[in-house]
Formats: C-alpha cells, sequence, structure tokens
C-alpha cells in the first residue's frame, strides 16, 4: 500500500500559494495551463495577473495535477515549497505545523540535498516518529517512488526546525548517520544550526 495524501487547499490558500511563488514558476504554470495563451491570457510581467488568470480559468484539480507534474519534469521546478504554512510537494498540498518563509524552508531542503543521503533522511524520519506518524513513513519508504522527497515533505509537514535539528545532532554524535567531517553551519533566516557532514 503506498502513502498519497491528496489533500485540496482551500481557494485562499491555493490563490495565497501562487502569489507567492517565483514570477518564472508561475508563468511556467500558466503557459502549461493555458496552452502558450490558447485557452485564456494573462500579463506575464504581473505576478498577481498571471495568478488570478489561473484561478479564474482553471479547474483547481488541473492547477494540481499540472504542479505535480512540473515538479518532476522541469529541473528548475522546486521538488518541496514551503510558502508560510503551505507545503507542495510529491505528496499534493499540506498544512505545515510550523510557519516558515520560503528562504527559510529552501536552506532547510538544501542542506537534507546537498549533506544526506536518502537513507539518512530515512532514518531521521522513523526517528521523528513521536511526530510523524511511522506508518507514513513507511508506506513511503516501502514504496520506492520519490522516497527523499516525500520523507522532507513530511518532516517539514510535522516537524520544526528546532525538533529536526536535535534529531540529527543526537544521529550525528551516535554515529548513526554517515560523517566525514562536521562542519558547523547556520543558516540565519530559519535559526537552523546543525552539525553536518561534507563529502
Amino acid at each position: 500500500m503506498t502513502f498519497t495524501v491528496v489533500r485540496k487547499p482551500s481557494n485562499r490558500d491555493l490563490t495565497f500559494f501562487l502569489r507567492n511563488i517565483y514570477l518564472t514558476e508561475l508563468n511556467m504554470l500558466a503557459d502549461f495551463l493555458s496552452n502558450d495563451k490558447k485557452k485564456f491570457t494573462y500579463d506575464k510581467r504581473k505576478k498577481s495577473d498571471v495568478a488570478q488568470a489561473v484561478i479564474d480559468n482553471v479547474k483547481q484539480d488541473e492547477i494540481i495535477k499540472t504542479l505535480l507534474d512540473l515538479r518532476t519534469k522541469e529541473d528548475y521546478f522546486p521538488k518541496v515549497l514551503q510558502v508560510d504554512k503551505i507545503l507542495f510537494g510529491p505528496l499534493g498540498f499540506l498544512t505545515s505545523s510550523h510557519k516558515r518563509t520560503r528562504s527559510d524552508s529552501y536552506s532547510f531542503l538544501n542542506i537534507f540535498e546537498k549533506y544526506f543521503s536518502e537513507k539518512d533522511v530515512e532514518l531521521i524520519a522513523i526517528t521523528l516518529q513521536n511526530k510523524i506518524p511511522i506508518i507514513n513513513v513507511q508506506s513511503i519508504i516501502n514504496s520506492k517512488q520519490d522516497v527523499k522527497s516525500k520523507l522532507l515533505q513530511l518532516i517539514l509537514c510535522y516537524a520544526t526546525n528546532e525538533e529536526t535539528r536535535l534529531i540529527i545532532n543526537t544521529l550525528l554524535s551516535k554515529k548513526e548517520v554517515s560523517q566525514i567531517t562536521l562542519l558547523q553551519l547556520t543558516i540565519y533566516d530559519a535559526h537552523f544550526t546543525i552539525f553536518i557532514i561534507i563529502k
């Protein structure tokens, strides 16, 4: 059994999300949905105009499906993206328990992409089982599809930066995650300081 989330955001949340992604990402979405402006038009220079055109002309299910397609097909479209408490990724839209700016979540995800393997992320997610329902984690691991991105989305959804930092530091001190050289890395916006590896 694979774990999938098909939570639909409210219209308000979807509008907020679309107005807070980068204009290039929004234009890419609108271009796909409008078939390069054949179905509806918009001013590509104005984010509010593009977002409103998408919301007014496209059903929510189609917007979500296209966002999911873009994250797998386009290299420069984020695999997981958080805006405020709205979290989008391979599991669709989730509501995070922890508010983050886009740059906070990007920095958080960048650490995991750069320094931790999929197995390390699995171990971190399993260790956070008091925060993340373990059945969800196991279902994702067993699915063997986009595991790292799905688990990172769950970690962002259920755990705060501080809780994640404490787990990582504990695992590093027990040498349970691979490490060669420890480096203290601080992300000032997220107040997220952890010791991580340089491979």
